[in-house]
């Protein structure tokens, strides 16, 4: 019996997106009580350190939209089952993430994490664990080649 109702995906890329979607299948496709899947991606937003315009940031902060539409658009396309999509442009990660579980009743926050060099260090997921008052889970995702 699933305990979730809404779930909020964290995902960087497509492979991240790929493997973390057939990590909530079970819960997304639970016949007894479906989770709600939201997708979520998160850009940083240089645009707000700039005190004049910079049309050469405004560009880089637009190919990075432009990309993360188009990831989180192939990720709808492969699911096997529904699930909506976030982007999310900002500076204040963490008080718009807030805003975002609280808006969407998301009671599951679930995001991927690699090993990598340094990765304890620079992981958001701690980031996330230290911030946030919501469920969370972390998928460990492997590199390719890993098993």
């Amino acid at each position: 019996m699933n305990n979730y109702r809404h779930a909020m995906v964290m995902v960087e890329n497509v492979d991240d997106g790929a493997a973390l979607l057939s990590c909530v299948a079970p819960l997304a496709l639970d016949p007894q009580s479906p989770t709600e899947i939201t997708l979520s991606h998160f850009s940083e937003d240089y645009r707000a350190m700039n005190y004049i315009s910079d049309s050469m940031m405004d560009d880089a902060v637009a190919e990075d939209v432009i990309k993360a539409k188009a990831m989180l658009s192939h990720l709808v396309k492969i699911s096997p089952f529904p699930i909506e999509t976030l982007q999310l442009v900002t500076l204040r990660q963490f008080d718009d993430v807030e805003k975002c579980i609280a808006d969407l009743k998301i009671d599951l926050v679930i995001v991927g994490h690699r090993n990598r060099l340094f990765g304890t260090f620079t992981s958001r997921a701690f980031d996330l664990i230290n911030h946030l008052n919501t469920d969370i889970l972390i998928r460990h995702i492997p590199d390719k080649g890993e098993h």
